[in-house]
């Protein structure tokens, strides 16, 4: 606790200097970049030479809050210091902590349907007032073990320590990062994810509020439109605000950078842009669109003169090229890189030939559409940049809609990208609504629109409750497009972490066993051993039709994919063959048997 508070308070320290600023919104903005940049440094520089832990981590903090506060006192800056808490409105407080409340009922009070596992099949069962501060999504958990990996090894996150072998890892700084305020706060990755989760997504949620404000749309309609994002369907193959992956700091430093294009801070705009091209590669292409626009728009005379010297551009870029072809015959591990990088440039579905029918109505509340409708036609005419950027989201989301084929991005991802794009956009059309209604009816209308306004956050304090009760996540039905056949989706909520897996593995380290994949998944980064076949996500290890061959297989098969395995246990519904050991049973019917024909 006492490192926690530490840590916690060195993280706060920062957001002291907001008092520099006369534009409090801004200065939340800036110091928030500033130091969630210098932390990504700090952790990348003390991580790659292999001295990243505790002390380091809390020196590195101290000295540079320490030279920060030199700096700035020898600037003379603090004369002009005012900051007062009443300053901030109480409807920034309410954002923040009903955005908290809704996402700590997610894991620590979650009532309705779940994932669940009996007798070896995945299944659902609904359940009141659950506490689980285990991850729910399969990438959460692969963060969860490059956490532990880095924190094991003092190094970048590409050590797995789900086979202790290397892991070409492409969106490290999300890793590198998470360990970094795990190490500093004195965290346990495994069961303080979920604190992470509910920190990192209520800062989604005030980014998306402050830019609102930014724009100018009162507050109240500002706080009405991203706390909406709570409501974006979430499902177990539809990532969302209620888990932290890496698209989720993409989504974060995208926002970010379009309150800095609000404000017309170039700079920060490209800092945005270059921790978004780090932390999700994939969104560069959307920011890009973003930024191209907003320069034409608001410095076309520059860009123009920019354009002229084209040719030296294109010299720039050979230069370039050349230069990485070499680096790639000098590094051989460059080539496995490139090798990858082109392989997700153009790929299929994770789900091969099914298809997810992500239908508008399924992914927002009701009220949402007819508000965005609204609102992205005002982006257009004011804020082209965006609209621009909605454009290709909307394309991606209709090819998918058909295809099995992906490029660059698959449709998940876009999913929730473009739905935390018109959730933010239903804000202008009802600033537009509320406008109209006061124009109309000035004082009057004034009076109404105030007391909507209260009654629409009131919904939200009363709604808590029934927040994880939601059933839309069961409409998003996956096609087959050559059978017509239907795979239904599981709840965005699981329990496949039980108590009875910790202490039926207490005392086995560092072993080889098979299981069902999300068992061997959540089992392996658990009680740091080895899973043979995992759930398919950031990590791939094995085949996951293995399991079910292995249940079905008669002794002799079991036997010899046992031996080609090289097996320590079998973690698997019962069965009785010469050579298994039954050791003990968990509550799901799930039996650890000890494999001890090792003639291999």
């Amino acid at each position: 606790m006492f490192v926690f508070i530490i840590g916690t308070t060195l993280l706060a320290i920062p957001f002291i200097f907001i008092g520099l600023f006369t534009d409090k919104k801004r200065g939340f903005l800036y110091i928030l970049s500033f130091s969630l940049f210098f932390h990504t440094l700090l952790a990348f520089f003390l991580q790659i030479f292999g001295i990243f832990h505790y002390w380091t981590v809390f020196v590195g903090t101290l000295i540079a809050e320490i030279f920060v506060f030199i700096f700035l006192l020898k600037k003379g800056l603090f004369k002009r210091y005012s900051f007062n808490v009443s300053e901030i409105s109480w409807i920034v407080f309410f954002v923040v902590i009903i955005s908290a409340v809704y996402l700590f009922y997610v894991h620590y009070n979650y009532t309705g349907k779940i994932g669940v596992i009996n007798n070896g099949v995945l299944g659902k069962a609904y359940i009141e007032n659950m506490s689980y501060p285990y991850p729910y999504f399969s990438d959460e958990w692969y963060a969860v073990s490059l956490i532990k990996g880095t924190i094991e090894t003092k190094s970048l996150p590409f050590y797995n320590i789900l086979n202790g072998g290397f892991f070409l890892n492409l969106q490290f700084f999300t890793h590198s990062l998470l360990s970094q305020i795990v190490v500093l706060l004195g965290l346990d990755p495994l069961i303080h994810y979920s604190f992470l989760i509910i920190i990192f997504n209520t800062l989604i949620i005030l980014v998306g509020f402050i830019f609102l404000r930014l724009c100018g749309l009162s507050e109240t309609v500002s706080a009405i439109s991203s706390l909406s994002i709570l409501y974006i369907t979430c499902a177990s193959n539809l990532p969302g605000i209620w888990h932290l992956i890496p698209i989720s700091f993409g989504i974060f430093f995208f926002l970010l950078g379009l309150c800095f294009m609000e404000i017309k801070d170039l700079k920060m705009i490209f800092i945005s842009f270059f921790f978004v091209s780090l932390f999700y590669t994939l969104l560069a292409p959307f920011f890009i669109t973003a930024i191209i626009t907003f320069l034409f728009i608001n410095y076309k005379e520059k860009i123009l003169i920019i354009l002229k010297y084209w040719k030296y551009y294109i010299l720039a870029l050979i230069v370039g090229m050349i230069g990485l072809i070499l680096m790639v015959f000098i590094f051989p591990i460059l080539q496995r890189v490139i090798s990858y990088i082109i392989s997700r440039l153009f790929f299929i579905s994770f789900t091969k030939d099914f298809i997810q029918d992500n239908n508008l109505l399924n992914i927002f509340p009701i009220y949402i559409l007819p508000l965005a409708t609204i609102g992205i036609y005002l982006l257009f005419k004011n804020k082209k940049w965006i609209f621009f950027t909605m454009i290709i989201c909307f394309a991606y989301w209709f090819l998918y809609s058909f295809i099995i084929y992906r490029i660059i991005i698959d449709f998940e991802r876009v999913v929730y990208f473009t739905a935390i794009l018109i959730t933010l956009s239903a804000g202008f059309g009802l600033e537009y609504l509320f406008n109209l209604i006061i124009k109309k009816f000035k004082n009057e209308g004034e009076k109404v629109i105030k007391f909507a306004g209260i009654l629409m956050l009131i919904f939200f304090v009363f709604a808590i409750p029934n927040y994880t009760q939601s059933r839309k996540w069961d409409k998003l039905v996956l096609t087959n497009y050559k059978t017509n056949a239907k795979m239904y989706a599981q709840p965005p909520a699981n329990r496949y972490l039980i108590s009875d897996d910790l202490k039926i593995f207490e005392n086995i380290k560092e072993k080889r066993f098979l299981s069902l994949p999300w068992k061997g998944t959540v089992i392996g980064i658990a009680t740091k051993n080895y899973p043979v076949v995992v759930k398919e996500g950031n990590i791939v290890i094995g085949d996951i039709k293995d399991p079910g061959i292995f249940i079905s297989s008669n002794c002799e098969k079991k036997t010899e994919m046992a031996k080609k395995m090289k097996l320590d246990y079998v973690y698997m519904p019962p069965f009785n063959c010469p050579g298994f050991e039954k050791i003990s049973e968990s509550s799901e019917g799930l039996i650890l048997y000890k494999f001890y024909d090792k003639n291999y």
